[in-house]
């Protein structure tokens, strides 16, 4: 069910075929957690332990979950504002969790920009790897919201991760047709292609998110932040992270570590 196109778009970047998917050969798994375009923590978690262990309708989750059937990542195109009864922290526990287990948690970082400190959850987590959006001059989108990120704790953190088109995006929608649409939520799908490509064709990489992580950061091309916001840490600013996410320099990269 998809009353407002959004979750079609965003999966269309991910895994659509027939041009429009950065991974088409990638299998999915989903969960709503947004009814009426509004949800809570509740229904969050709900969906990340179902994303995590599958468990059939009606069924227990705790009882009845089966992790091997759960996704190797996901990507989060939502937040979780204060309105819906959420603090920086209030998912970052589960976040954790997950990424303990080998679970990819991939973000949008948000549509707050350009102010900085504008990023929330879930993309505030320092487990989560948060994508902001860039326009097709590889420039900062106006709305993509900027770091520097409370992580839950008082500590603040540089923000976003990476970056990755987001802006005038063509995409599938409902009703059998395409549209283009633009917003963070449709950056993040781009990123979580580039993953699943990377451990398709390194499958020793599965799980092994820092070591993914690290061969996007070093792959990507590094973008300098040209105002505000600060945070020029090991080469990640607040406005654009490491930098734009290169598919192919990934898988690449992924491809050199094979066997080793």
């Amino acid at each position: 069910m998809d009353e407002d196109g959004h979750g079609t778009g965003t999966t269309g970047i991910a895994v659509g075929q027939d041009g429009i998917g950065v991974a088409p050969g990638a299998k999915l798994i989903a969960c709503r957690n947004l009814a009426r375009n509004l949800g809570n923590p509740g229904d969050y978690l709900r969906c990340m332990q179902f994303l995590f262990a599958p468990f059939p309708l009606y069924g227990d989750p705790l009882l009845d979950g089966v992790p091997a059937r759960g996704a190797h990542l996901t990507s989060n195109s939502w937040g979780c504002p204060p309105q819906e009864g959420c603090d920086p922290g209030t998912l970052g526990i589960a976040v954790e969790h997950l990424t303990n287990a080998g679970q990819f948690s991939i973000v949008s970082v948000g549509n707050e920009g350009p102010a900085c400190g504008t990023v929330g959850p879930p993309a505030n987590s320092i487990n989560s790897l948060s994508v902001g959006s860039t326009n097709r001059l590889d420039l900062l989108s106006l709305f993509s919201s900027r770091g520097p990120a409370d992580d839950g704790s008082g500590n603040q953190i540089v923000e976003p991760d990476f970056v990755a088109p987001g802006e005038d995006i063509l995409s599938s929608w409902p009703g059998e047709g395409y549209s283009t649409v633009s917003g963070t939520s449709y950056a993040s799908p781009h990123v979580a292609g580039v993953v699943a490509l990377m451990w398709s064709a390194n499958p020793q990489l599965i799980g092994d998110l820092q070591a993914t992580q690290t061969i996007l950061a070093e792959s990507a091309t590094g973008i300098q932040a040209q105002s505000g916001c600060g945070g020029q840490t090991g080469g990640q600013n607040n406005a654009y992270g490491y930098g734009l996410v290169n598919a192919f320099e990934a898988v690449k990269k992924a491809l050199e570590l094979k066997g080793k």
